[in-house]
């Protein structure tokens, strides 16, 4: 593949680290159960998510590493 893929991925839940998320090197879809992460009520604050790499494959032909999408879903919303 000529970009790197992601390896290994640190997910933050408002600010923490969370889960570390490891990848196969692979074009197919992956999924991954984190648990239940905020909820649908108003007593709730706003909350957040943030990745961070913390490991690759490299590419056959290019430097950079590409994330294509991300996808959430679940039981509450999304």
């Amino acid at each position: 593949m000529d970009n790197g893929r992601v390896k290994r991925l640190r997910m933050y839940y408002n600010g923490e680290p969370y889960a570390i998320l490891e990848l196969e090197d692979t074009r197919r879809l992956q999924s991954f159960d984190v648990g239940i992460l905020g909820f649908n009520d108003d007593s709730m604050p706003d909350w957040t998510l943030k990745f961070e790499i913390l490991d690759v494959y490299p590419g056959d032909k290019f430097a950079d590493t590409v994330i294509t999408e991300l996808f959430f879903d679940g039981k509450r919303g999304h």
